[in-house]
Parts: structure tokens; C-alpha cells; sequence
């Protein structure tokens, strides 16, 4: 069995800035990775995916992405840097191994993974906060003829070209399918909305809004909420004309309590103003090759992709260590949870989950040091 004195679970964004910081402070630290590459959740995006983060706010501590990447870095520049990070970093890293389970044994920890175990002294999982999606469990689903499949699981929106298609969902990853697919050319594109929206525009009169909201996590929740809220009807006006009514949280509030983050648009508004996007009530359930409505309508698509959300899949990793709340997220984040554990993951703030890693990974990094030492 081998013993190391600090092992980082996921190759991600977080893992590989935490690993380089602890190289900072005179550490080996092992990282393990259940893919076959760094950064393997982002490799299996869909190809058209651009960051809704601003260029500056998305870069690890010291080392910017470069301006080549344009202001919205798309999938391609962004893995590749996370490649240039990994490779400078000279970390340990190994991949196709995954993290069965976590034990505390004889003062250390001890984790069960896909090639054998190991035994470390600090352990930090950095798997990520939205690391397993969730598909509701709609009825009638198992007998429909067209193709459910979740958001993270698109793919190339070539694929879509004369098909009809559905977006169950209405928050960020919803609204990112639908930028991508109101320009693919399919036969139909229609959404379903449980709970309302709350998007606001990537750049307004040509400024990126996303630069601002390092600020407005200063301000409280409501008067965030009420600053988004104008924001979004400066730029899009009354959208519940078209079928698209607010969610009655705002969206700092919501972002704070529901973890869900502000939808960015960059061409789905157009499309639903211009009544090409229809927006359909939730969806009560399938039946052969129908889906039917809340409101009694029914669609007769293709595919139906459900943007409906993550959780952290930590329930098998460290469920019985008493570290999870009752939705299976960490109790804390960065702080250890037990002695010589810690998480790495949290819930992306308004200014984006990119830049709170880099502010956030030194902090851990000292704070293992300590341990340590």
C-alpha cells in the first residue's frame, strides 16, 4: 500500500490549482483522476461551449489565460490551458482512477480506489460541486421512442440539424443548450420551464456584464437581486409576454439559497422574442412518442434534453463519514471537515466558480501547510 502525505481527488480546475499551490509550499501531492486526461468533466462538454466567465476572472492565481482566447474563452482554448496548467505544475498526476471510498484508519485516511489503495495523511476532494447529473425520474420515460439524455451530454449540435427538440429547464445549463441550438438549424426547438428564469445578457451596449459581479457579491442578496433584475429588463424587457416569466427568487438569492446560477444569453432571448422558441409548462409525463404538459399540451420531439441540474456524488465516496448534508453536499468547504480532510468545491458565486478557485486554492494550501508542518 502506498502512503503519501497529501492526495487531491479530481483533475479539474480546483484539483490542479490546489496541486500547484501545495508545489508552492514545498509538497508532492498526489492527484487523482477518474478520466482518462486532466480536466476530463470539461472534455466531455459539447464543442461549442464558451465560458460565461470573463477571460480575466477565469485564470488561476499568476497565470492568465491568454488574450488569443478572446473574451469568452471557448471549451478548446480553455482544456488547453488547463493542459499548459498541469504540465507547469510538474504535479504527480494519475488518471483512470477513481475514488471508490474514504476511511479514516490509525490517524490517517484511507482510500479504496479502482487500482488499489492508499494511505494519506491530508486528503482534499476536489471532484467538483456539479459533478453527477440528475435526470428526473418523469413518468412514462422508460417507454418513450425519442432520446432523453442530460444536458452535459448534448454533444455536437450538428446532430440536431432537422430533428425537433426539447430543453427541459430554464437555469444556466438550459440556456446555454438553447444559445447553441437556436443557431443549429433543427426542424423545432421548444423549452419547458418549471420555476421561471433569470437570465441576464453576456454583454450589454457591448460591455461584459460579467466583469461586474466581483462587485455585487458585496451587496446583499436582495439588492443584487434588484440590481440583475434591472439589468434584465433594460436588455430584454418583459419577458413573460413571450411565455417566460421570472423566477420568483432573484438571482442572487437564488444563486445563494438554490445554488443555481444567473442564465447568460447570447441568442436564445432573440429567438424566443421572434416566437421561434415556444415555452412549454413542466412536463408531467411521457407516452410513446409524446410528452405531455402540465397544461395539457403535448410535443412530439426527437430529443428531449434535460438541463435539470447536478449533485455532488459524494454520497459512495464519504456518505457514512458524517461529513454531507442532507442533499449530500460538504458541510464546509476548504476548512478541514475532520482532521486532514477537506473539500474543494463550492457553489459558484456570482462572480463565477473560476475566479472563487483561484482566490479560494491558495487559502487551502496554507492551511494544509500548517497541518503539515
Amino acid at each position: 500500500m502506498r502512503h503519501e502525505r497529501i492526495v487531491v481527488v479530481g483533475a479539474g480546475p480546483f484539483g490542479l490549482a490546489l496541486g500547484r499551490e501545495l508545489r508552492r509550499q514545498g509538497f508532492d501531492p498526489l492527484i487523482l483522476e477518474r478520466g482518462s486526461a486532466v480536466a476530463s468533466a470539461w472534455r466531455s462538454r459539447h464543442p461549442q461551449l464558451q465560458l460565461n466567465t470573463h477571460r480575466v476572472n477565469s485564470g488561476l492565481r499568476g497565470q492568465p489565460i491568454p488574450r488569443t482566447a478572446g473574451t469568452w474563452p471557448a471549451l478548446p482554448e480553455y482544456v488547453a490551458y488547463l493542459d499548459r496548467i498541469a504540465r507547469q505544475s510538474r504535479c504527480r498526476i494519475e488518471v483512470n482512477c477513481t475514488v471508490q471510498k474514504l476511511d479514516r484508519d490509525a490517524g490517517t485516511w484511507l482510500l479504496k480506489t479502482g487500482k488499489g489503495r492508499i494511505r494519506a495523511d491530508q486528503v482534499v476532494l476536489a471532484t467538483g460541486f456539479d459533478n453527477t447529473p440528475v435526470v428526473p425520474n418523469w413518468p412514462g420515460a422508460c417507454g418513450f421512442s425519442g432520446s432523453i439524455l442530460h444536458s452535459r451530454d448534448m454533444g455536437d449540435a450538428r446532430r440536431y440539424r432537422n430533428k425537433s427538440v426539447l430543453v427541459a429547464g430554464a437555469g444556466n445549463s438550459a440556456v446555454d443548450c438553447l444559445n447553441v441550438l437556436a443557431r443549429a438549424k433543427t426542424a423545432d426547438l421548444s423549452v419547458s420551464v418549471r420555476a421561471g428564469s433569470t437570465t441576464v445578457p453576456a454583454e450589454l451596449f457591448g460591455f461584459p456584464l460579467q466583469l461586474t459581479a466581483p462587485l455585487l457579491e458585496h451587496l446583499p442578496a436582495r439588492l443584487a437581486d434588484a440590481v440583475l433584475s434591472g439589468v434584465e429588463r433594460l436588455a430584454f424587457g418583459d419577458l413573460s409576454k413571450f411565455g417566460l416569466n421570472r423566477c420568483r427568487a432573484g438571482a442572487a438569492s437564488r444563486l445563494k439559497n438554490e445554488h443555481v446560477a444567473p442564465s447568460v444569453d447570447r441568442g436564445f432571448v432573440a429567438e424566443l422574442k421572434r416566437g421561434k422558441i415556444p415555452v412549454f409548462p413542466q412536463i408531467a409525463r411521457f407516452a410513446s412518442d409524446q410528452v405531455h404538459f402540465d397544461d395539457g399540451r403535448t410535443l412530439r420531439p426527437d430529443f428531449v434534453i434535460a438541463a435539470t441540474g447536478y449533485c455532488s456524488g459524494l454520497e459512495s465516496i464519504a456518505g457514512h463519514l458524517g461529513v454531507l448534508d442532507e442533499s449530500g453536499r460538504p458541510r464546509c468547504c476548504g476548512t478541514a471537515v475532520r482532521p486532514g480532510l477537506r473539500f474543494a468545491l463550492m457553489p459558484p458565486p456570482l462572480g463565477g466558480s473560476l475566479r472563487a478557485i483561484s482566490k479560494k486554492a491558495p487559502v487551502i494550501a496554507r492551511s494544509i501547510a500548517r497541518d503539515l508542518n
